[in-house]
Order: C-alpha cells, then sequence, then structure tokens
C-alpha cells in the first residue's frame, strides 16, 4: 500500500467522519432547540394556570371581604342612635 493511496483513505474517512459529525451537530442542535422551546411552552401554560388560580382566589376573597362590608353596615345602620339632645350627651367625655 502507497503513501497516496493512504494519504487517500485517511483523507476520505476524516472528510466522511467530519461530515457525520457536523451533521449530527446540525440535526441536535435543531432537536435541543425544539426541545428547549417545548419546555418553554410548558413553562408558560404553567404559569397561565398559576395565574388564573390566583385571580380566582383573589376574586373570592374580595367577594367575601365586600359581603363583610356589606354585613358590617348593616349591622352599623341598624344600631339605636345615640340620643344628642339629653344633658348626659352635651358632658365631653
Amino acid at each position: 500500500m502507497s503513501t497516496e493511496v493512504f494519504a487517500l483513505i485517511n483523507f476520505v474517512f476524516t472528510s466522511v467522519l467530519a461530515f457525520m459529525m457536523y451533521r449530527y451537530y446540525v440535526l441536535n442542535g435543531f432537536e435541543n432547540q425544539k426541545r428547549n422551546e417545548e419546555i418553554h411552552q410548558e413553562m408558560r401554560n404553567q404559569m397561565e394556570s398559576v395565574n388564573g388560580r390566583l385571580d380566582n382566589f383573589e376574586n373570592r376573597i374580595n367577594r367575601d371581604l365586600m359581603d363583610m362590608y356589606r354585613e358590617m353596615n348593616s349591622i352599623t345602620e341598624a344600631l339605636p342612635k345615640k340620643k344628642t339632645t339629653g344633658r348626659n350627651s352635651q358632658i365631653p367625655f
């Protein structure tokens, strides 16, 4: 086997190996990018779900507070009013 044939076989082998490695790098890069996009989309979906649940919880708390304020107002309006015409009502405390 002459040196020229050995050099040619080495060149062809190296070229094929380089092409295979480049192809693997490019295809794997696309697959990694696709996987990253899927992960990010899943994270966005989860955050939307969490934000929706928090909004529902906040709305429920606000409704409960409004109900409580309405009850407090109705109770204070139902209390008897203080008389302001008698002798004891003119004494400052």
